[in-house]
């Protein structure tokens, strides 16, 4: 496990079991506690490992060596509700997509025990498993590196293609085009918040549940702001700041309640600021740089809900706004940005444990492929995307969107989205998608609303004897 992360024998326990697939009401049964319990642990150690679901979180163990495999069952049932075949569903982490395909598979996926089916089965299940090869390699095919395309792909290669065509997906439009919103998401749904529309800066608070798919409207924030970003712990969304409809930055600090669709205001911030980068990492907030209606700032500071305040951090190496931040393994990655002039290909990591101490918190790694500021950044199954953004140049379709890998610290971009996607836009991971939301394009503000699959999950039989 990563030396940053510390996590209690409890939650080690508790991450254990997500990774074997099993459900909070079977870890409940398991460790004789309750499934709140098991929440509550969960929420905990969601925000420790920087995971927003629970495949990020059985990834993490499995990278980690918690775990030596990610399992998890799946029970097929009958219309009747009667419960069949027993399967096991292997996820593959994210990858960006390989313009090509290449012959020959080295890496293995777990393969179902053939000694299980009796000889009269066998030839009835056959095509079933011709057809999960095939998947299987296909699968496969998008976690290599670009290589030649054949002149005449193979069936494993129209399978692929195949697959890559539905990685992107429209979704249900925002009802209102809109750019420069705060998100959040909180079990199968996530939430917009405040922000520009074509009317003016508003309030306006949206969520959209997956499982119906539709926008929901819900309580407006008191303080209309835009150029804002929100963070989630436990069951409170936390929007700092922002710039109002005048145009200038506020230090005003509100929260949003989950459970009771209540906003209610927080000490306020030490400055007013907007367009900073932000992050929560242990249970506490941290803001970076931004822009306080004069300059922009290189300023840190860190919010403890436990003691209700804020407190100054070491500051950045350089001004800048716009940037990204995400929280991923104990530590905070801050992406990009524009110094107030030109956009940033600047990448740092945050030691929120160094900081206040002698040694600087911050460490330099691989820069952006080209600077970019405004962007839409996000973390899924342990790799860092950036969609969107604005650059010194704005390419035909857009900036490419990014892959960032901490292992090899490398960067990868790969195909564009069919819309174009501009700046302030917002970027969303629930599940296995990324979500991309509004922001501001060449054509103008707007509704736009697609989802990329960043996550494939292969399911392959298990045949019980």
């Amino acid at each position: 496990m990563s030396p940053e992360v510390e996590l209690s024998d409890r939650e080690l326990e508790i991450l254990r079991l997500v990774a074997t697939g099993a459900s909070n009401k079977e870890i409940a049964l398991k460790l004789v506690i309750s499934p709140n319990t098991v929440k509550v642990h969960l929420r905990n150690i969601f925000t420790k490992i920087g995971a927003v679901s629970r495949t990020e979180a059985a990834l993490f163990a499995l990278r980690t060596g918690l775990v030596d495999h990610v399992a998890q069952p799946v029970i097929l049932a009958d219309e009747n509700g009667a419960e069949g075949s027993a399967y096991t569903t292997s996820t593959l982490s994210a990858v960006p997509l390989p313009e090509v395909l290449l012959d020959g598979v080295e890496e293995t996926l777990p393969q179902p025990d053939l000694r299980a089916f009796p000889n009269r089965r066998f030839w009835l299940t056959a095509p079933i498993l011709v057809l999960i090869v095939v998947l299987a390699v296909g699968a496969t095919i998008l976690l290599r590196g670009p290589a030649e395309l054949p002149s005449a792909p193979t069936s494993t290669a129209l399978a692929a293609v195949s697959l890559v065509e539905q990685r992107w997906q429209d979704e249900t439009p925002l009802p209102q085009a809109r750019q420069g919103m705060a998100s959040a998401v909180y079990e199968n749904a996530f939430y917009i918040l405040g922000g520009e529309t074509p009317d003016g800066v508003t309030g306006s608070a949206l969520r959209f549940q997956l499982d119906n798919n539709r926008w929901e409207t819900l309580a407006d924030k008191p303080t209309p702001v835009t150029d804002v970003q929100a963070a989630l712990i436990g069951e409170q969304i936390y929007v700092p700041g922002g710039r109002k409809a005048d145009g200038q930055p506020t230090n005003l600090f509100e929260v949003y309640n989950l459970r009771l669709n209540e906003w209610s205001q927080l000490p306020s911030l030490p400055v007013a600021l907007s367009g900073y980068a932000l992050a929560a990492l242990d249970g506490r907030l941290y803001l970076f740089g931004g822009w306080d209606g004069a300059q922009v700032v290189a300023s840190v500071y860190m919010f403890d809900p436990e003691t209700s305040a804020w407190q100054p951090r070491t500051p950045l190496s350089s001004r800048r706004a716009f940037g990204g931040a995400v929280a991923l393994e104990g530590r905070i990655y801050l992406i990009g940005g524009s110094d107030g002039v030109h956009p940033l290909t600047t990448v740092q990591v945050y030691f929120s444990q160094r900081d206040q101490e002698i040694a600087t918190p911050y460490e330099d790694r691989a820069a952006l492929p080209e600077g970019r500021s405004a962007a839409g950044t996000t973390v899924i199954a342990g790799l860092i995307y950036v969609f969107g953004g604005q650059g010194d140049t704005q390419p035909e379709g857009g900036l490419p969107p990014l892959q960032y890998n901490p292992i090899s610290d490398h960067w990868t971009s790969f195909e564009r989205s069919p819309v174009a996607i501009g700046a302030r836009p917002a970027l969303v991971p629930l599940e296995s998608r990324l979500y991309v939301l509004g922001g501001s394009t060449p054509g103008g503000m707007s509704a736009f609303h697609q989802s990329y699959q960043a996550v494939y999950t292969i399911v392959l039989p298990s045949i019980r004897k």
